[in-house]
């Protein structure tokens, strides 16, 4: 049991976790270019991939009225990159940006650091790049305008996350005393932005509505058949699973009441426990659970389940 560490300030125990392809937020992927590099040295195989998109436009005014928080914030670190599984199989890499909440101009929020989910980045020998993607610098502050999806089907997870409306067109740095500039290069006077940031009440469950507006159009013009629709509408509450990864080995979980129970095999588990170091780490803040952990097996010390 000693090989099992809990990090608290970084919600780091037993997993690598963390999101849904995101439908109407800001992207629509065009291509995806691999590479495959085989090094046979150290026999890894090496898998590059290249997703190029473009984005749906946002304005100003749909930043100003479409998101649910936007704020001012410090970027202070990331995560490390983990995979997100949809229910219908689909996988995609992710990254959690962490900012340090200086000042909340919409909506609300009590933390005073949030996670900010971007795609992109590499779990173990997969690396997925994203074109346009959004850059942040440790240190530097920025305005984003966010929104949660609130819904799920895609590549959406449980757990406290947002997403930057707009993708580039979303975040912001200062350019001068009277000025923002986007990471798109787009103009934001402050006037503007204090002056009428409140004008449209924030809406946390716009997208979702919006998702179910477009389905129900896709229905009534013939785009989309009655089966489609309902798999579709019956997975509205169906969320994807961060992929958990210890030590190599991809594990099964469920979520009970905020706490995580991993289900490993015995073969699993003696891997796991055998892996060189002197620690078993897990990552669970992507998933925004508590830090609980089952461990389910009577295989494992006798017991049938052990809390860690």
């Amino acid at each position: 049991m000693s090989k099992i560490k809990n990090i608290m300030n970084n919600k780091k125990i037993l997993i690598p976790v963390l999101t849904l392809a995101l439908i109407f937020s800001a992207t629509v992927f065009l291509r995806r270019n691999y590479k495959y590099t085989n090094s046979a040295e150290n026999n890894v195989f090496e898998k590059f991939e290249k997703i190029d998109a473009v984005l749906v436009h946002r304005s100003i005014d749909d930043l100003l009225e479409m998101s649910s928080l936007a704020i001012i914030g410090t970027y202070s670190g990331e995560s490390e990159s983990f995979q997100i599984r949809t229910p219908f199989d689909g996988v995609m890499n992710h990254t959690d940006f962490y900012i340090d909440v200086s000042e909340v101009l919409r909506g609300e929020t009590e933390d005073l650091s949030i996670a900010v989910r971007v795609e992109g980045g590499t779990v173990g020998e997969h690396t997925e790049i994203h074109n346009p993607t959004v850059n942040f610098e440790v240190g530097q502050e920025y305005l984003l305008f966010l929104f949660q999806e609130r819904s799920g089907g895609g590549f959406e997870t449980v757990g406290e996350h947002f997403y930057i409306l707009g993708h580039t067109q979303g975040i912001f740095s200062e350019k001068n005393s009277k000025r923002y500039i986007s990471q798109d290069g787009v103009i934001l006077m402050k006037k503007y932005l204090y002056a009428h940031i409140n004008d449209v009440p924030v809406d946390k469950d716009y997208f979702r509505k919006q998702f179910l507006k477009s389905l129900k159009g896709n229905l009534e013009s013939g785009f989309m058949g009655q089966e489609e629709h309902d798999m579709w509408l019956s997975n509205l509450d169906t969320y994807a699973k961060v992929v958990l990864i210890v030590n190599g080995i991809k594990l099964d979980y469920d979520i009970i009441d905020g706490i995580v129970v991993i289900k490993p095999t015995q073969e699993q588990m003696t891997a796991i426990l055998e892996y060189p170091g002197d620690d078993i780490v897990f990552n669970l803040r992507p998933i925004g659970t508590s830090t609980d952990i089952y461990v389910v097996g009577t295989w494992f010390n006798g017991y049938d389940k052990i809390f860690l």
